[in-house]
C-alpha cells in the first residue's frame, strides 16, 4: 500500500517542568500528534519515539527531549 512520500525527522526540544508557561513545550510521548512551526512552513508529524537527555552546562542541568516524528510530504495514492 502506497502511503506517499514520508520521512522520519528527529528534533531536540527543551523539556520544561510543570506548570508550563505560554510557549513552553511539555513532555511529548509516542503517538502524540505534533505541530511543527518551521521556516519552510507549518507541518504535523506523529511522534514515533522519544527520549530524555540531561547534561551539565555552566553549573546548571539542561534537560532536553529528543523526539522522532513521522512526516508525510504527500498524500497516499
Amino acid at each position: 500500500m502506497d502511503r506517499g512520500e514520508q520521512a522520519l525527522i528527529e528534533l531536540s526540544l527543551p523539556l520544561f517542568p510543570l506548570p508550563l508557561r505560554s510557549g513552553e513545550v511539555g513532555r511529548i510521548l509516542p503517538l502524540d500528534l505534533v505541530q511543527v512551526l518551521a521556516a519552510e512552513g507549518t507541518w504535523h508529524g506523529l511522534c514515533t519515539a522519544s527520549r530524555i537527555e540531561v547534561r551539565a552546562e555552566d553549573a546548571a542541568l539542561v534537560v532536553e527531549q529528543i523526539i522522532t516524528l513521522e512526516r508525510h510530504y504527500t498524500d497516499a495514492d
